[in-house]
């Protein structure tokens, strides 16, 4: 027992003495960069990284185990056998650059790589200027050449060459935490922008600005602001979601915080509301006059707000994406007079409110997507409602004018897509429908236009399924293009003296539609056995698609078969065209699903784009012998299925880009002594072209 015991302690003894001269070393190949020291030290003692190694025109990419760069090291603490580790080095590889003036350049792409390096020139190009920050979560660091004279890096983080300004911090860093030098006075645009990592950023006394959506899309959970920040850019701290206090420094001259909250110092503007607070209610101050644009974009858990009679305005994209909001309340006596534009777009929690009688301007898309509104009441002090006001407000039922209305104008889109809407009474007063102001506004049936208006805009009824009827005012003068264009319901319409312009394609789409009437003293249009016709009948407008006719014999006095003229017309199996027309217009005949054969005068010189689109049941097509025809538009047989013959008698193959027959049996009939000319011209038929005496 007394010999184990001493062979014991020898062993011991002699493994002691062993790693005392020989303890473990790191040794560091820099392959190709300055020279870092090896480490020696006690097996399983706490190592510390040593400084970067640095190489000309490259990246510092890490150490590795092995020469092959494929296992990279982290270091931790010391092993137990010696080791040599490899440098990484990463070039510029991947940059993309734009030439600039004076032989300048700039980095218009990072590419996808995430180790980047900014050379102080490209090609004898001087690097002056970055056109792309970010373009893939990938990347960790930027560092830059220190001859470049107008960027500099600092652990991987992209300044100006002074490191006043910093400009760049990666998506891809992992860091939680952040401490801005104390160098820096400008966070720069976008900054920190998805830097979805960060928890926590620390702005030293020397920062005085931050830029335009400087932390947008971080994981801040609260932010100070120090004493020394005078500005603070558009959106600086919008869709941070994490976000729950913003305090600034009390010392600060130009802004306060009260609650997390940030002010203007006197509290007479509400800067910011963090997204993350989670508060369901919240009232506003007393002190403030201005809701700024956006203060309380995505505050998703906020329920009500309490907006007190000081506030004059309320900016754009105030309330936007508030999810969950359900009650605004205005106090009594309000002198709110505008509300911006976005105000509460997507506010999709929001079931009414009431506007206060002081307003004068609803701006654009202000409950635009506020799908759960179900009533409003316009106060007769507003003289203005902007684009898009209500558009997608699905579940907008009701829509009511006070009385005395001062509005001027609705819009463009004001009420796109409200598909709940079921009857509107326009204020007298105003003297525009907006284009696509009802638009696929679907439920509504009924809606009374005063006399004031003077213009139905582009698409203004467009889609608006539901609508019967409608009676266009006296003092109209304009109809625009595709006004009523899909309004499958609308049943008759008359048209008063007073209008002088009706632009192209108002009735298209409108398969219901039996009768048009014209009043005897328009001195530009006329009806004739209810179809819109030019006044003095030489262009036919429109034949109501819904009209009871199984043949329709064009009027002698009619030069132009107008765009889309029989489009949609069900009934009519045949139509006779007269020898006085000369244009058949661009889809005139489209969907004409029951024609099943026309005979074109030989004075037709031109026929439109889509002519006979879609004219499912038409099987032959005759040019009358000594056709003057020219042209044939493109796809002007599209989608004319059962189209079997057509026979062109024109010596000259009209001019055509590819007219569009589907129909691979069809046959095209030519003068016999024309059939090579028509092949060689219309190439593409050319297995189709026959002789007429054939």
């Amino acid at each position: 027992m007394k010999k184990i015991f001493i062979i014991l302690f020898v062993c011991l003894f002699s493994t002691t003495i062993v790693g005392c001269n020989n303890s473990p070393k790191i040794t560091f190949n820099s392959n190709g960069g300055t020279k870092v020291s090896s480490i020696t030290q006690e097996y399983n003692t706490q190592v510390t990284k040593p400084t970067d190694p640095t190489k000309k025109g490259y990246i510092f990419g890490g150490w590795y185990k092995d020469s092959d760069l494929t296992r990279e090291y982290t270091f931790t603490t010391m092993p137990r056998k010696k080791i040599t580790l490899y440098a990484k080095w990463l070039s510029s590889e991947g940059l993309s650059y734009t030439s600039l003036e004076n032989n300048t350049c700039a980095v218009s792409s990072f590419g996808s790589y995430p180790y980047i390096y900014i050379p102080k020139d490209f090609n004898g190009c001087l690097v002056t200027k970055i056109d792309t920050y970010r373009v893939s979560f990938f990347l960790k660091s930027i560092d830059v050449d220190v001859d470049n004279p107008i960027f500099s890096s600092i652990d991987g983080v992209l300044f100006n060459k002074d490191q006043t300004k910093i400009i760049v911090y990666p998506i891809g860093k992992t860091e939680k935490t952040y401490s801005i030098p104390n160098s820096v006075k400008i966070v720069g645009d976008s900054a920190f922008l998805l830097a979805e990592s960060l928890k926590s950023i620390s702005i030293p006394n020397s920062v005085t600005t931050i830029e335009d959506e400087a932390f947008r899309l971080t994981s801040l959970t609260s932010l100070s602001i120090p004493a020394s920040v005078t500005t603070i850019g558009d959106s600086a701290f919008i869709h941070i979601n994490s976000l729950k206090s913003i305090n600034v420094d009390v010392d600060n001259p130009v802004f306060s915080s009260d609650k997390g909250v940030l002010f203007n110092k006197n509290q007479a503007t509400i800067i910011f509301y963090p997204e993350g607070k989670s508060e369901t209610t919240y009232t506003i101050p007393d002190s403030v006059t201005t809701i700024g644009d956006s203060a309380f974009l995505g505050a998703k858990s906020l329920k009500s707000i309490t907006i007190p009679k000081s506030v004059i305005k309320l900016g754009s994209m105030a309330f936007k994406g508030a999810s969950s909001l359900t009650t605004v309340i205005f106090e009594k006596g309000s002198q709110l007079t505008t509300i911006g534009d976005s105000a509460f777009l997507e506010a999709k929690s929001l079931t009414t409110i009431t506007i206060p009688n002081s307003v004068i301007t609803i701006g654009d898309s202000v409950f635009s997507g506020a799908t759960s509104l179900t009533t409003i009441k316009i106060p007769n002090s507003v003289t203005t409602i902007g684009e898009l006001a209500f558009s997608g407000a699905i579940n907008l039922e009701t829509v009511t004018f006070e009385e005395g209305s001062h509005l001027i104008s609705i819009g463009v889109g004001t009420f796109h897509k409200a598909t709940s809407l079921k009857s509107v009474t326009i204020p007298d007063g105003v003297i525009e429908i907006g284009d696509w102001a009802f638009k696929e506004a679907t439920s509504l049936t009924y809606i009374t236009i005063p006399d004031s208006v003077t213009k139905i805009g582009y698409w203004a009824f467009k889609e608006a399924t539901s609508l019967t009827n409608i009676t266009i005012p006296d003092g109209l003068i304009e109809i625009d293009y595709g006004a009523f264009e899909g309004a499958k319901s609308l049943v008759n319409v008359t048209i008063p003296a007073s209008v002088t312009t009706i632009e192209r394609n108002p009735f298209v789409g409108t398969s219901s539609l039996e009768s048009i009437k014209v009043d005897d003293d328009n001195p530009e249009y006329c009806s004739k056995d209810g179809i819109l016709f030019s006044k003095n009948q030489a262009i036919i407008i429109k034949y109501p698609e819904r009209k009871n006719e199984s043949i329709y014999i064009i009027p002698d006095s009619v030069l132009t078969i107008g765009p889309n003229a029989f489009s949609g017309v069900k009934m009519l199996r045949e139509i006779i065209i007269p020898k006085s027309v000369t244009i058949i217009d661009s889809s005139a005949f489209k969907d004409a699903t029951s024609l099943t054969k026309i005979t074109i005068p030989n004075s037709v010189t031109t026929i439109g784009d889509n002519a006979f689109f879609r004219a499912t049941s038409l099987t032959t097509v005759t040019f009358e012998e000594g056709s003057h025809l020219t042209t044939i538009g493109e796809g002007a047989f599209y989608g004319a299925s059962s189209l079997e013959s057509i026979f062109i008698t024109a010596p000259t193959p009209p001019s055509i880009i590819n007219f569009g027959v589907t129909n691979k049996y069809v046959k095209i009939y030519v003068p016999s002594d024309y059939v090579n000319d028509y092949r060689k011209s219309w190439s593409q038929y050319f297995d189709s072209i026959f002789p007429i005496d054939n």
